[in-house]
């Protein structure tokens, strides 16, 4: 079994005539020009060409990356592409309307055979994200990803993936960027070496892997998360069973031993750049928009989003503050008040009206946090998101209806119940 580390969160993993990629970003930006790639492969392109399979985790950009996915349709029509197919999303049909020929819908919690011995699981997390459980004579891979999951839900899941040769998961989690007030980098660092730790604690695993976390910040109003962003040899002295792994490096694994040979590849460092903004966007033109997005609030959450608690924005190229008013969208203020964040006015009509415009603007990281009380910014997080990964309390009542509805929510059980019994979202990156 060989894995080659082609980019970020981008695999090619060979098993016999099984070659599968998985999530390909091999140039340009994504979530609105605001992550960058660390590194640049030459060859990655060379390994899409020849590949068998592709799998894609999520609609994140840095995993479903567009003008990466159009490149290989160009130059590898034929390629199997297997499309997470879920009741709040559907990549197969995304992946059609891009042009692939062969897609399978990969349904959650499926056993599906890639070969007469390579066989693969899909499990669903939190709304969007899912893990991929590779299983073959030479060898098991757990690809972890972005899974982010409360310590039950983790434990549950350690007891049903057992055997695993190679756990997969990523290192720059983006909780780092709601820490204020402002820490120093090597305790953010401290931070995003427990959180990693935390992945895989669990697990019964022979060797470690980390990888999706290959990115930089671009927008002026997160550069300086850039210095507390760790490199992969940091997380070496965690855990023996931690890979160095560069971008080009190819990992053979022999089952029958167990022992690694890594095979260094070639990589450049990119040049990082700074996201240039566009023109300031009118404050009739944002106001408008914001009572669009106020809307979809009230529409998904009812009497609930009467009780968010007040948000104050400080648009910085108009200079002015505002609040976001559920009732009627931004109202401009008094400067008496601090602001919760600081954004460009182009960014905050992004967020306000473009599609996924909260993961794009959050995750993206187009926004300085400016008042330690982040209870305002996380509502508005959270409730954005819900709706973004179609997890409104309208969606989810809307759910509860049908078999197929149930089923989604039965088939994040573990999830559900580490939520439910613990009261944790997430893992626990705060500790």
């Amino acid at each position: 079994m060989k894995i080659h580390f082609l980019n970020h969160a981008s695999v090619f993993v060979e098993i016999g005539s099984i070659r599968l990629l998985t999530d390909p970003w091999f140039f340009d930006t994504c979530f609105q020009k605001g992550w960058g790639l660390r590194f640049h492969n030459e060859k990655a392109f060379e390994f899409a060409q020849t590949a068998s399979h592709l799998w894609i985790s999520h609609f994140h950009s840095d995993h479903f990356h567009t003008p990466t996915l159009k490149r290989i349709q160009e130059i590898n029509p034929e390629i199997v592409v297997l499309g997470n197919h879920s009741y709040n999303f559907q990549l197969d049909e995304t992946l059609r309307n891009l042009g692939f020929k062969q897609v399978i819908s990969l349904k959650e919690r499926k056993i599906f055979s890639l070969s007469e011995t390579v066989k693969i699981t899909r499990y669903p997390t939190t709304g969007i994200d899912n893990m991929l459980f590779i299983q073959s004579p030479e060898g098991n891979i757990l690809n972890y990803n972005d899974c982010n999951l409360p310590p039950l839900s983790r434990k549950l899941f350690a007891r049903k993936l057992k055997d695993i040769d190679i756990f997969m998961t990523n290192f720059n989690h983006a909780g780092k960027l709601l820490i204020y007030p402002p820490k120093s980098p090597d305790e953010i660092k401290t931070r995003l070496k427990n959180s990693f730790r935390n992945n895989y604690d669990f697990f019964e695993v022979k060797y470690i892997f980390p990888f999706a976390s290959h990115h930089y910040y671009r927008a002026p109003e997160s550069l300086s998360q850039n210095d507390s962003l760790l490199q992969a040899a940091e997380l070496l002295s965690l855990d023996e069973r931690i890979l160095n792994l560069n971008i080009g490096d190819t990992l053979s694994y022999d089952k029958k031993t167990g022992e690694i040979f890594i095979e260094n590849g070639v990589f450049t460092e990119n040049e990082k750049t700074v996201l240039s903004r566009g023109e300031t966007i009118p404050y009739s033109q944002l106001e408008e928009t914001s009572k669009i997005y106020c809307q979809s609030l009230r529409k998904h959450f009812g009497w609930l989003a009467y009780f968010m608690p007040a948000f104050y924005l400080k648009i910085a190229d108009l200079g002015i503050q505002v609040n976001l008013d559920i009732r009627r969208g931004i109202r401009q203020t008094r400067a008496e008040t601090a602001p919760h964040i600081t954004a460009h006015s182009e960014a905050i009509y992004n967020w306000f009206s473009s599609p996924f415009g909260t993961d794009s603007f959050v995750v993206g990281a187009h926004f300085e946090i400016s008042n330690e009380n982040k209870i305002p910014l996380k509502w508005q997080i959270v409730l954005g998101l819900l709706i973004d990964n179609k997890l409104s309390i309208k969606s989810i009542f809307r759910m509860l209806r049908g078999l197929s509805g149930i089923q989604f929510l039965y088939n994040r059980r573990e999830e559900i119940a580490g939520i439910l019994l613990q009261r944790k979202l997430h893992a626990d990156y705060h500790d």
